[in-house]
């Protein structure tokens, strides 16, 4: 009986160690709506801080890390004559009005991107028509302008990092393990371009905002039995069995 009991405990101690991803979820919140009336591009930056990972209190190591950047741009466009008298505009194949930003994520020290999203809002020149046309500028009837009307885009992308990823995750580590905060800089980007006519002016207004959340990935140890451990487990229930037979 003894020898019985002493192979089941072998049969549960015989066992291996598998790696369980978890992950651990940082809010680095969201940049400031940021833009303006567009004649050129326009650029901005923002600083965001989270947490970092706190692998001494943890008591395991970073598997991977993922990095979220969420872009929302709002944009309202016209176009606008600037002649001194009536044109029209065109909607050629391909003619259309485009907003375009960038929100960059770089890390603190600046070397490189850690991830991007764009937004890319384009308005067709007359929905359901392939001519527009506007009175002279500076008409009183106020038709030398043409309103598209308010639109929202949001995109996100996410980059994971691994250590497959060499110098940049051994830099990434240095940035995000540790007890205290990390900071990350946020760039926006913005330009607006037109196909069509040079003498109708596109004016878009347009803000943008972007969010960044990271994802720390690290693995927890789970005992789970072996195949081996299994039959061995398998075998002294067997030898039990037949010992309380023999007793009765």
């Amino acid at each position: 009986m003894n020898k019985i009991v002493a192979a089941m405990a072998l049969a549960f101690a015989a066992s291996a160690a598998q790696a369980t991803p978890v992950s651990q979820v940082v809010n680095f919140g969201t940049t400031p709506s940021a833009g303006a009336n567009w004649g050129s591009d326009f650029a901005t930056a923002v600083t965001l801080s989270g947490a970092q990972f706190n692998q001494v209190a943890v008591g395991h190591s970073l598997l991977k890390i993922d990095v979220a950047v969420t872009n929302t741009t709002n944009t309202d466009a016209t176009l606008h004559n600037t002649n001194t008298s009536a044109a029209t505009y065109h909607q050629a194949a391909g003619d259309h009005v485009n907003s375009l930003v960038n929100i960059y994520l770089y890390d603190q020290s600046g070397n490189y991107t850690l991830d991007s999203a764009i937004t890319n809002i384009s308005y067709d020149i007359k929905p359901g028509g392939v001519n527009l046309t506007l009175a002279a500028n500076g008409d009183v009837s106020g038709l030398d302008w043409h309103s598209f009307g308010a639109k929202t885009q949001t995109v996100t992308t996410s980059t994971s990092y691994t250590a497959a990823n060499g110098a940049e995750w051994t830099a990434l580590l240095a940035e995000f393990v540790g007890a205290g905060t990390v900071n990350v800089d946020a760039n926006a980007y913005g330009s607006a371009s037109t196909q069509g006519p040079q003498n109708v002016d596109f004016s878009p207004t347009a803000f943008a905002s972007g969010g960044v959340t990271v994802t720390y990935w690290y693995d927890v140890t789970t005992v789970v039995p072996e195949p081996g451990s299994l039959v061995l487990l398998g075998a002294s229930m067997l030898g039990l069995a037949a010992a309380r037979r023999r007793r009765s």
